[in-house]
C-alpha cells in the first residue's frame, strides 16, 4: 500500500516537474523572441495608425451619408471642402468640412465651386451611367405616354409546335407520309425530339490531366512526396494565383492615394490624386527627418516627373519568375523576363507560359494541370511555401498554437457581439457603414467577465450611456467631430465628457471614440467606444495597406494594446515603422519591411530569401544572382541591377 502510494507521489512529482521545465522552456524561446521596447514603440504607432484609419473611415461615412442627402450647389463645395485634403487619413480638415455642412457654410466658404467646372462630374445622377437598352426601354415608354394616352396593349398568342402531316396538302399524301413512318419505326430507328443538346463532356479525365497525374506521382515519388502532398498542390498553386492577383491589385491601387474624399464620392472620381514614389515610401518610413533624407526624396520625385523609368536593368534576365519584376522599368538591357509563371504580355517577356498553354486551346482545367505540375517540378511550390512560412513562421518557434488560441478566442470575441447585432443595427452598418452599440453588447465586450475587461478605467459612464436616445448619440457624435475639427481628438479619448454640477445631473456634450479593438480577422466589426464600424468600412486586415500620415493631433491613446500583432524577431521592423503590409499579425523573417536607402548589394547572391514590403531607394544589386527568392510588395527608385540573374523569383 505504501509502496504504490509512494510510486504515486514519485510520478506526480516527475510529472509536475516536467511541467515545470516545459513552462521554463517556454518562457525563455518567449524572451527570445519578445520584443524590445524599441519595437513595442513602433507597434504602438502602428495601432495608432489604425485607429487614425479608423475615425477617418468614420468621417467618410458621415461625410457621404450627409453628401447623399445635398443639393448641387452644396455636394460641388462640400467636394471642393474635401478636395483642398491633400494628405491621407487628415482627420482635421476632414472633421472641419463636415462641421462646415453641419453649420450650412459650405457654399458661403467655398462660392467659387459652385460655378466651377471642375466639379461639374458631381451633378451627374447615377443613372447616367445605367446601360443604353435600359434607357432606350425607358425613352420609349415615355413616349408611349407623352400625349397622355394609355398604350395599346397588343394581342398575342402562344406558340405551339406545328404538327409534321400539317405539311402535306392532301388526305392522300398525309396518309402515305404515315405509311412511310411505321416502315422506318419498324426497322429501329426513330427520331428524338429533345430540348437541349446533351453535354459533349464525359466525367473522365482528359489526356492531358492524365498524364501530369502520371508525371507528378513519378516525380513526387522520387522526391520523396506523399499522397497528401499530391492533394495539396492544386491548392498550392491556386494560392500562388492568388498572391499574384493579390500583389496586381495593390500596385494598382497603391499608385493612388487614399483620402477622404474617395470616401465620399468614391475612388473611380476625375479627382483622385495619384501617389509618388516617395509617398509610398512614407507609408513605410513617414517620419525622416534628416535634412538628406528629404533631399534624396527631392531627387526621386525630380526623375519621375520627368521619366516613369526610376530603375534600369542590365544583363540580369530573369527566369521561370514567380511574381512581376520589384524593378519597374522599361529599360531593360539583355535583361529578359524568360519563361514567366504569370500572364506577363509586356515587350520584355519571351514566352509567358500560361500564354503558350492558353494558345494550344487547352480548356482552363488543363491549363492549371500543366502549370501544377511545371511549378511543382520547378521546385516553385516549395519557395512559395517558404515565403509564405517566412512571414508565418511560428512553429519554429512552437509558439504557433498559443499565439491562434488568442487569435481565436478574440476571433470568437467578435463574432458573438456580431451575432447579437439587432436589425436596426445591421441595417445602418450595411446603409450608412456604422452605428451604435447598446449598454449589454458594451458590456460583453469590455465589461468584468469580458475579454476586453475594461472596467477599471473605461473612459465613460455605461449606464448613463444606456439611458441615451439615438438622437442624443448621434448629437454626441456631431460633437466629437467638431472637437477633432478644433484639434482636440484627445480630449474625445476620455468619458462621454458629461459635465457633472451634482452627480445626478448629467449634461451630455460628445460621444467617446475610445476605447478601441479589432478583430484579427478579416470582414469582421471594428469598435470605436459606442461606435461599430462595418468591415466594409474598415478592416486592419491581411494584406491591407496601413497608411499612416505623421500625426497631427497626438491624443492620448487609451490602452493601445488592446489588439497586438506580436512582430516577432530582432531584424524585423528594423526602419523607423508606423505601418506596414503583413501577411499576418504574426511576423517572423529578417527581410520584412526592411527598406534599405543608399545600401547596395554586391556580390551577395542570396537563396530562399523574400523580401516582403523593403523598397530601396539609390541602392542596387551587383553580381549578385538569386534563388527561390521573390520580392512582395517592394518597390524601388533609382536602383541598378547588373549582371544579376534572378531564378525562380
Amino acid at each position: 500500500m505504501f509502496e504504490r502510494l509512494g510510486l504515486l507521489l514519485l510520478t506526480c512529482t516527475v510529472e509536475s516537474r516536467m511541467k515545470e521545465e516545459k513552462q521554463h522552456a517556454l518562457e525563455n524561446k518567449i524572451k527570445d523572441v519578445a520584443m524590445t521596447p524599441k519595437e513595442v514603440k513602433k507597434m504602438e504607432q502602428l495601432h495608432y495608425g489604425w485607429y487614425i484609419q479608423a475615425v477617418s473611415a468614420l468621417i467618410g461615412a458621415m461625410g457621404k451619408e450627409m453628401y447623399d442627402t445635398m443639393d448641387r450647389p452644396n455636394k460641388k463645395a462640400f467636394v471642393a471642402c474635401m478636395n483642398k485634403i491633400e494628405r491621407e487619413y487628415d482627420l482635421q480638415m476632414g472633421a472641419d468640412c463636415l462641421v462646415k455642412a453641419f453649420d450650412g457654410l459650405l457654399v458661403s466658404s467655398y462660392p467659387d465651386a459652385v460655378h466651377s467646372p471642375q466639379f461639374d462630374f458631381v451633378d451627374k445622377d447615377i443613372s447616367s451611367f445605367e446601360p443604353s437598352v435600359l434607357q432606350e426601354k425607358r425613352k420609349r415608354r415615355k413616349s408611349l405616354f407623352a400625349n397622355g394616352n394609355r398604350p395599346v396593349r397588343l394581342s398575342y398568342r402562344h406558340r405551339f409546335k406545328r404538327n409534321i402531316l400539317s405539311l402535306y396538302a392532301n388526305d392522300e399524301m398525309r396518309a402515305e407520309a404515315k405509311r412511310i413512318d411505321k416502315v422506318e419505326t419498324s426497322h429501329g430507328y426513330k427520331v428524338k425530339t429533345m430540348d437541349h443538346m446533351p453535354s459533349l463532356l464525359t466525367n473522365r479525365k482528359s489526356p492531358v490531366k492524365t498524364v501530369t497525374k502520371l508525371i507528378g506521382t513519378v516525380v513526387g515519388s522520387y522526391r520523396n512526396k506523399t499522397l497528401t502532398d499530391g492533394q495539396q498542390l492544386k491548392h498550392s498553386y491556386q494560392r500562388i494565383k492568388d498572391l499574384q492577383s493579390i500583389v496586381e491589385k495593390k500596385n494598382m491601387d497603391g499608385q493612388f492615394k487614399h483620402r477622404m474624399l474617395d470616401m465620399v464620392i468614391g475612388k473611380n472620381n476625375p479627382l483622385r490624386a495619384r501617389k509618388s514614389f516617395t509617398e509610398r515610401f512614407r507609408d513605410i518610413m513617414p517620419d525622416m527627418p534628416n535634412l538628406e533624407d528629404e533631399k534624396l526624396y527631392g531627387l526621386v520625385d525630380s526623375v519621375s516627373k520627368h521619366t516613369k523609368d526610376v530603375n534600369y536593368n542590365m544583363l540580369s534576365p530573369r527566369f521561370l519568375s514567380i511574381m512581376p519584376d520589384r524593378y519597374q522599368t522599361k529599360k531593360k538591357l539583355l535583361s529578359p523576363n524568360m519563361f514567366p509563371l504569370y500572364k506577363d504580355d509586356s515587350e520584355n517577356s519571351v514566352l509567358p507560359i500560361p500564354n503558350i498553354l492558353e494558345s494550344t486551346g487547352m480548356d482552363q482545367g488543363d491549363q492549371d494541370s500543366v502549370m501544377e505540375l511545371v511549378m511543382d517540378v520547378s521546385g516553385v511550390n516549395d519557395a512559395v511555401d517558404t515565403a509564405i512560412k517566412t512571414v508565418q513562421g511560428l512553429k519554429s518557434v512552437n509558439l504557433d498554437k498559443d499565439i491562434l488560441d488568442i487569435t481565436n478566442l478574440l476571433d470568437t470575441t467578435f463574432k458573438t457581439l456580431e451575432s447579437t447585432l439587432h436589425d436596426h443595427q445591421k441595417e445602418h452598418l450595411n446603409t450608412k457603414k456604422y452605428s451604435f452599440l447598446e449598454k449589454d453588447q458594451l458590456e460583453s465586450l469590455f465589461g468584468e467577465k469580458a475579454l476586453l475587461n475594461r472596467t477599471n478605467d473605461f473612459p465613460f459612464d455605461i449606464e448613463r450611456y444606456g439611458e441615451m436616445s439615438f438622437a442624443e448619440k448621434e448629437e454626441g457624435l456631431r460633437n466629437t467631430i467638431r472637437l477633432i475639427a478644433k484639434g482636440k481628438l484627445g480630449d474625445s479619448q476620455n468619458a462621454l465628457h458629461p459635465t457633472r454640477g451634482k452627480r445626478a445631473v448629467v449634461h451630455f456634450q460628445h460621444v467617446s471614440l475610445s476605447p478601441y479593438a479589432f478583430s484579427p480577422s478579416i470582414h469582421t466589426l471594428s469598435v470605436l467606444g459606442p461606435v461599430t464600424l462595418s468591415p466594409s468600412l474598415f478592416s486592419p486586415s491581411i494584406l491591407s495597406p496601413l497608411l499612416l500620415s505623421p500625426p497631427v493631433l497626438s491624443p492620448q491613446v487609451g490602452n493601445p494594446l488592446i489588439f497586438s500583432p506580436y512582430v516577432l524577431g530582432p531584424n524585423v521592423l528594423s526602419a523607423a515603422v508606423f505601418n506596414a503590409y503583413v501577411f499576418s499579425p504574426y511576423v517572423l523573417a529578417p527581410n520584412v519591411i526592411n527598406p534599405y536607402v543608399l545600401s547596395p548589394l554586391i556580390l551577395s547572391p542570396f537563396v530562399l530569401c523574400p523580401d516582403v514590403v523593403s523598397p530601396t531607394i539609390l541602392s542596387g544589386v551587383v553580381l549578385s544572382p538569386s534563388v527561390l527568392s521573390p520580392s512582395v510588395f517592394t518597390d524601388s527608385a533609382l536602383a541598378v541591377n547588373v549582371l544579376s540573374p534572378t531564378f525562380l523569383s
